[in-house]
């Protein structure tokens, strides 16, 4: 409907700008063309009809596709992404990337306050001193040495008999409330900092360990989902055919045809290293089957394809008898988990 749609529109274009180009023109050229068209439709022979015709037929025609065809493209990608979304929920799975993402970014960057705040608060912590700023230091050291700056102290012995203790008592200065709040809220925070730091280094203590790097590394380069699908081996029951089988058997052929094509996916990404990115389509992966020319795999994978298209964005229900040789033509068995 979507393409039948965009040829009408595309039709209308190009009878538009047949009108258009008729109406910017002097009526004595109107007319000729019009006895043109007359003769057009007189003519028995291709050979009878000028060489111009076509030239302008295919230009109208080129700029009515360059005009509908944005639309046709972006009525496509909207059917694809509706298909998706009612499949398998890829709006509510792109809504929890985001998020992911997100708190991603803020586990980063609360990281990089701690590194900050332990610089800052280090003892060892000092800035460097200017010629400037030596200068002032001299001058107020000689405004100090004034006797309106010098500092008295008074001392008065207590006898040991008024207090309740032998040791002796100490005069501390009285600190206010709002003083005493302050200096709580920074031990809090010191408290907090250091706890923040210690489970940092606890999330990544893989890091630290003997050949922590190479092993980060090469759990990275495993794709771990394809179009919204867990593509991990531990995300699949142990027999997938069983599993396939079952759901088919329930009625469930949307899971039965996802169970098959997901365990597909994880033995060709994890036991044949093929290079199947998180962001390829159906195409791309078959492309991809097709260049590793297995001679069981990739026969199998095209037809398994083309039957999981079908079903989830045709919602065309495979046969029994289909879905049977599906499962007993099934190449991988014993080797969809590691």
């Amino acid at each position: 409907m979507a393409t039948l749609a965009g040829l009408i529109l595309e039709t209308v274009a190009a009878l538009g700008l047949v009108i258009f180009m008729f109406m910017m023109v002097p009526s004595e050229i109107v007319a000729k063309w019009f006895s043109g068209i007359e003769e057009f439709f007189d003519m028995h022979d291709l050979d009878e009809i000028p060489h111009a015709f076509f030239w302008a037929l295919a230009v109208v025609r080129l700029i009515s596709f360059t005009l509908m065809e944005p639309f046709y493209i972006g009525a496509g990608f909207a059917l694809y992404v509706n298909s998706r979304t009612l499949t398998e929920g890829w709006d509510i799975e792109l809504a929890f990337k985001r998020m992911g993402a997100r708190i991603g970014a803020l586990k980063k960057s609360s990281a990089m306050l701690l590194l900050i705040a332990v610089f800052i608060f280090s003892p060892t912590f000092s800035p460097p001193l200017r010629a400037e700023d030596s200068l002032v230091k001299d001058q107020v050291g000689e405004v100090l040495k004034d006797d309106d700056f010098t500092i008295h102290y008074r001392f008065e012995e207590v006898p040991v008999g008024r207090t309740s203790s032998n040791l002796p008592h100490l005069n501390l200065p009285e600190m206010g409330f709002i003083g005493v709040i302050f200096k709580l809220i920074f031990y809090l925070a010191i408290v907090a900092l250091v706890a923040g730091l210690v489970y940092v280094i606890y999330k990544n203590r893989h890091i630290f360990m003997p050949d922590g790097f190479k092993s980060t590394k090469g759990r990275e380069t495993k794709t771990c989902e394809v179009m919204g699908m867990d593509v991990r081996p531990e995300s699949l029951p142990n027999d997938v055919v069983a599993a396939a089988r079952e759901a088919w058997h329930a009625g469930d052929y949307q899971l039965a045809l996802s169970l098959l094509y997901r365990g597909s996916l994880v033995w060709l990404v994890h036991r044949e290293n093929l290079p199947i990115e998180e962001s390829d389509t159906e195409g791309d992966c078959l492309r991809r089957v097709k260049d590793l020319d297995h001679e069981r795999i990739t026969p199998y994978f095209i037809r398994l394809t083309k039957v999981w298209m079908r079903a989830a964005y045709g919602k065309l229900e495979p046969d029994s008898s289909e879905m049977s040789d599906l499962c007993e033509a099934w190449p991988f068995k014993e080797r969809s988990r590691k």
